[in-house]
């Protein structure tokens, strides 16, 4: 008989208690998606991806989860109807954030155009005007997007602490490039 007891109350923990394995996973998978699909800007790193994953789900379990547990109370233990009420909640976050981030794709879609072309435009300005101790660095191009379509991108020189560096503005077709007359390489970002 206690043998059946156990048994049950097993069951009834196991099928009960869904929110804690479900934040874990889900704000994992958010991670990736939000990394994959970005809901702002360019890109997010995998490890920003996921911290902001889980501010998401602790701020929807902390304000919209008790506000739907009351009323999933109905004949329910208070521990049952939070559970449910914080999975709901936090698999409510994984669709939002898929939903922003397939609507936010376009966005993402039209940055990595305008980066392809200033780079295309920046290589084209190397191969033709830059001297030939930096023309052989022309492979190791570094980009800094100081706005949408306003960069600056340079190659090294013949030591670390000079490169050849070019403005490129995208918001003309074809893009302007304009040498910068400062040869300071970009700013080491982490």
């Amino acid at each position: 008989m206690q043998e059946r007891v156990w048994t049950r109350r097993l069951r009834w923990r196991l099928l009960g208690a869904r929110l804690w394995p479900a934040f874990a996973f889900l704000t994992l998978l958010d991670g990736v998606l939000v990394h994959v699909n970005p809901i702002a800007g360019d890109s997010a790193g995998i490890f920003g991806a996921t911290l902001l994953a889980g501010f998401f789900n602790l701020v929807a379990l902390v304000l919209v989860a008790p506000l739907l547990s009351r009323r999933l109370r109905r004949g329910r233990p208070r521990e049952i109807a939070d559970d449910r009420a914080g999975t709901i909640v936090i698999l409510g976050v994984t669709v939002t954030l898929v939903a922003i981030g397939l609507a936010h794709a376009g966005a993402v879609d039209d940055a990595n155009r305008t980066m392809s072309r200033q780079l295309a435009a920046a290589r084209r300005y190397f191969a033709s005007q830059a001297p030939p101790e930096y023309r052989v660095n022309r492979a190791q191009v570094d980009t800094w997007k100081q706005s949408d379509n306003f960069f600056r991108t340079c190659i090294p020189g013949p030591d670390r602490d000079h490169a050849l560096c070019v403005f490129v503005s995208t918001d003309t077709q074809p893009p302007r490039v304009r040498l910068d007359p400062n040869h300071v390489p970009n700013p080491v970002r982490p």
